[in-house]
């Protein structure tokens, strides 16, 4: 009977760790999910990417007014993360690059430059919005336009939209 009474004792202590176990377990994956919130997985880098990548290649300039609609629409939503806020670089036929932030361009405001000189809109969101529309109403709808897209290295997110005309 001592015997017995004994191998409950273990059998107890051995549920118990097992318990304490699977315990910190958990609460360590609740608390690993939880510092991974910040970052976003490749179907949420897909997904935003998507979005834009539509419009990559020869477009007409009813395609590029859409497309930066879609750049304008996406600065309200995404404000906040600048991650998600792609700069455009715009190429006229002439090789005059326009828009972007800081720097006065053919007598706008605005405007900067990103390390190969093209000038871009670096910030789309409410003060820039107006360079942003712009720039749209310039474009003409009859004309062709090459788009093209720079992925951020770190993040993957679209970080460059170039329109060239």
């Amino acid at each position: 009977m001592e015997n017995a009474s004994k191998a409950l004792i273990i059998a107890g202590a051995i549920l118990l760790s097992i318990l304490i176990i699977a315990l910190g377990i958990y609460v360590f994956n609740m608390a690993k999910s939880a510092t991974n919130t910040n970052s976003l997985d490749e179907l949420q880098i897909q997904a935003f990417n998507d979005q834009f990548k539509n419009y990559e290649g020869k477009l007409t300039g009813s395609q590029v007014k859409s497309l930066i609609d879609k750049m304008i629409s996406n600065a309200g939503v995404n404000k906040e993360a600048d991650e998600k806020l792609p700069d455009l670089c715009y190429i006229d036929w002439n090789g005059t690059k326009a828009t972007g932030p800081n720097v006065n361009v053919n007598g706008q405001a605005g405007f900067g430059q990103k390390a190969g000189g093209d000038n871009i809109v670096s910030d789309v969101s409410a003060p820039n919005s107006s360079l942003m529309t712009q720039l749209r109403n310039g474009i003409a709808n009859t004309h062709y336009y090459q788009v093209t897209m720079e992925p951020d290295e770190t993040t993957g997110l679209i970080k460059i939209i170039t329109i060239k005309y």
